[in-house]
């Protein structure tokens, strides 16, 4: 009962200045969704330095599933993302002639990572459906039934390189204060790095 409370609590009016990777369109922003969904997946697009924009909550969503059963956006569980960097998609073939496929894939390996099961919602708590799951080619359908904000979201994947290492030592040592000082969060940041060392090859 205690943990149902916590989720009905978790199921709130969306304050949008919470999620600096979320953009929204639509009537999205006027439902009330569960805050702790909306964290893990500001954090996993903000992990896949990248924004996304969600097009549909509850509002405008239908009852039911396909299979008959009361659908998560009806109870504020679920949102749909429809752009990546403000570009859509129409399959998996569109997102990979725009240039957008392989952050898709990135930040759905970070929700993977949290414990989001992938193309696979019925019986499991966390759930992101994409490429390959029945009507959902052209978005990315993420839902969490949990109060809780996963801590693996805060973990980046391991560096390929000494190159990228070293960057990610850099953005954590200026993290805090370029935050204080100029109100860049961790993805501007990161941008900001790349431009550098763009400079510095052109310098050469």
């Amino acid at each position: 009962m205690k943990k149902l409370i916590t989720l009905i609590e978790a199921i709130e009016k969306v304050d949008t200045s919470k999620y600096s990777n979320i953009k929204w369109e639509g009537s999205a922003s006027s439902d009330k969704i569960n805050s702790s969904l909306l964290a893990e997946i500001n954090a996993a697009a903000n992990a896949a330095d990248i924004t996304v924009t969600i097009s549909t909550a509850n509002s405008g969503h239908r009852t039911t599933t396909s299979s008959g059963h009361l659908s998560r956006h009806k109870t504020g569980e679920a949102v749909d993302i429809s752009r990546i960097n403000g570009t859509g998609w129409s399959s998996k073939e569109d997102a990979k002639s725009k240039n957008i496929l392989s952050q898709i894939e990135s930040f759905v390996k970070k929700l993977s990572n949290a414990g989001y099961k992938i193309n696979s919602e019925s019986g499991n708590i966390k759930s992101v459906l994409y490429f390959g799951f029945p009507e959902h080619n052209d978005h990315i359908h993420v839902s969490s039934k949990s109060d809780e904000v996963s801590s693996d979201l805060s973990i980046d994947d391991l560096p390929s390189s000494p190159e990228e290492y070293a960057q990610n030592f850099m953005i954590n040592l200026i993290a805090k204060p370029a935050k204080q000082i100029f109100g860049l969060n961790e993805s501007k940041q990161r941008r900001v790095m790349k431009d550098i060392e763009k400079i510095k090859k052109l310098l050469k």
